[in-house]
């Protein structure tokens, strides 16, 4: 027969489209191994990161921070040395890694439609809510329309900026300020004070900042959640691929959970009227007793913090209290 019989071509087909997968495959994994053996190669992860207490920060012996602690441990997976970069705010990031300053870039940076247009997206590693805030005891605004009857102030070319340009397309009067000078923790401080009437930030981190701030709360979630993501070297984009492999052996070691127990597991604990309290103590009891904490501390080698830490769980810092 002149014609072959279907089955041939279906089979034919089918064995044409495996080679083709696997030449993407194998040419895939190797540009995966050009990319570690490069990095491998100069002995360093470059990483451009931002300063804030979600994502990296000086400890009392050692950096930490959420994003800081995930980089460093994959850095140890790569066996080279981790290198950071410290960047003010979220558009100095942006534009380091664009102009290939580093090997990839991290600071709880939101993927958007807008930024997937400009720069290429490593894996996503946690989930945020976007929220409104404003100052407890203060008018609340009781919806995305009612926004327009307050001051906002946000964070230029942030993600918040980006989802209130979408919203203005359906609520007009909707007007805002940005600003490039302040961080969203500075925001946040701004209405705690009262200085700002209110303010658009991610849920982990007010969060983690009404401890410092008790006061700022949340009036209601803005749009759906959205996913923090690691921005690439456009040069180093298989670094991606890289990246999402160990995260999944990271995730699947329980690792990754730990690391966001140890972070934010405890945000949930709040009490407006003990942080107050303990604020209040650290500013008027700390200070008599800082000075015979730090000279335990040094004779013993532990840190004084965690001595003051202690003492304030026995006695609140009051030198009347009793054991029971």
């Amino acid at each position: 027969m002149k014609d072959k019989p279907l089955k041939y071509i279906i089979l034919g087909s089918i064995a044409g489209i495996a080679i083709i997968y696997l030449i993407i495959t194998l040419l895939n994994q190797l540009f995966e191994r050009q990319v570690i053996s490069q990095i491998k190669d100069k002995g360093e992860l470059v990483v451009l990161i931002r300063n804030a207490p979600t994502i990296y920060y000086e400890g009392p012996q050692k950096p930490k921070g959420f994003e800081y602690e995930l980089m460093a441990a994959f850095a140890e997976h790569l066996g080279v040395d981790l290198r950071l970069k410290v960047y003010a705010g979220i558009g100095e990031l942006l534009a380091a890694i664009e102009n290939k300053e580093g090997d990839l870039a991290t600071g709880a940076i939101t993927r958007t439609e807008e930024r997937e247009d400009t720069y290429v997206f490593g894996p996503d590693y946690y989930t945020v809510q976007q929220v409104a805030v404003y100052r407890g005891g203060m008018k609340r605004p009781e919806n995305i329309e009612d926004l327009a009857n307050f001051e906002i102030q946000i964070i230029a070319e942030s993600s918040y900026d980006e989802r209130l340009r979408q919203l203005k397309e359906e609520y007009p009067d909707l007007e805002w300020e940005t600003t490039d000078e302040l961080s969203t923790e500075q925001l946040l401080y701004q209405v705690w004070r009262g200085e700002l009437e209110c303010t658009i930030a991610d849920q982990n981190i007010v969060a983690i900042n009404r401890r410092y701030y008790p006061g700022i709360e949340v009036a209601f979630p803005i749009g759906e959640e959205q996913s923090l993501a690691w921005v690439l070297n456009e040069d180093l984009s298989e670094l991606g691929s890289v990246l999402e492999d160990w995260l999944d052996d990271f995730d699947e070691a329980g690792s990754l959970a730990r690391l966001r127990d140890k972070y934010y597991g405890y945000v949930e604990i709040y009490d407006f009227v003990d942080l107050r309290e303990f604020h209040k103590r650290i500013r008027w009891r700390l200070p008599v007793y800082r000075k015979w904490f730090q000279e335990a501390a040094e004779k013993y080698n532990i840190p004084w913090t965690l001595l003051a830490a202690q003492a304030y769980q026995e006695s609140h810092w009051n030198k009347r209290a009793k054991s029971p």
